[in-house]
């Protein structure tokens, strides 16, 4: 008999809140119950999810994260002088999950002790509510909503530091991104984010709160000198575990019948 081939992931909103409506659950349970094929995950919370409430054999599920969908040129690391602005930004949708308010609360307290811009690149629902939000904090002539941009890196790559302030993510390949490009990155601790972020710097990690973003954003700028380190060692964890071609390789893989699934 041949080998069978894998289920897809669930979709990558599937498990965009920490808590699943139980019908959902229920419905995974019963449809990816069915046979031995395998499931495939793009993220370890996604892995860790289809085993203790989805209710799948952990053999069956089978981890392969998404990788970044270009090489990119690292930018040139170079001096910045306390007199020159910081240059953050991000890249998300502007839905409730992405908390991009958190990012504005704490770029608004960055100003007051140093000269910064923030860009924020996306769309959605909340753009109206977030502009009124940095008119009220006093920082709208300094931050710039772009809107959706198909490609985002061209900006991304002038930045000097990268911000996630989500309450919740499985693997955001927008940080990957900036990673790839040797940006620093500051992100809460939620998702895959401290499994990647971890092994590059754990002091840019912070649990999903106000407060503790604030805090970690002040405390990496006061640590300016340790940016380009912080940046190759991101560049280093993409290139190894998160490149187009090691998700191709690990795809051909399946697909050839050579990747030595787990329940098999």
């Amino acid at each position: 008999m041949g080998r069978r081939q894998p289920a897809p992931a669930g979709a990558p909103g599937a498990c965009g809140t920490n808590t699943q409506l139980p019908r959902r659950v229920w419905t995974r349970r019963a449809l990816l119950g069915l046979g031995r094929v395998p499931l495939v995950v793009a993220s370890r919370r996604l892995e860790r999810i289809a085993v203790s409430q989805w209710r799948l054999p952990a053999l069956r599920v089978q981890y392969i994260a998404n990788g970044v969908a270009r090489s990119f040129q690292p930018r040139l690391d170079r001096e910045k002088s306390a007199s020159e602005p910081i240059k953050l930004g991000t890249v998300a949708g502007l839905r409730p999950e992405k908390n991009i308010a958190r990012l504005l609360k704490a770029f608004a307290k960055l100003r007051q002790s140093r000269p910064a811009r923030l860009e924020i690149v996306g769309g959605g629902a909340l753009q109206a509510e977030l502009e009124q939000l940095a008119v009220a904090l006093g920082i709208a002539d300094h931050v710039n909503f772009t809107g959706y941009l198909a490609d985002p890196n061209e900006r991304l790559s002038t930045w000097d530091l990268f911000a996630l302030s989500s309450d919740t993510e499985q693997l955001p390949m927008a940080m990957l991104e900036a990673m790839a490009l040797g940006v620093p990155v500051l992100a809460t601790r939620v998702g895959d984010v401290p499994t990647v972020l971890g092994e590059v710097a754990p002091e840019c990690l912070c649990a999903p709160d106000d407060a503790a973003f604030e805090t970690a954003l002040l405390n990496m700028v006061r640590c300016s000198e340790r940016w380009p380190d912080w940046g190759r060692k991101g560049r280093q964890i993409v290139e190894v575990q998160f490149s187009r071609d090691v998700m191709f390789d690990q795809w051909r893989a399946i697909w050839s019948g050579s990747f030595q699934l787990k329940f098999l």
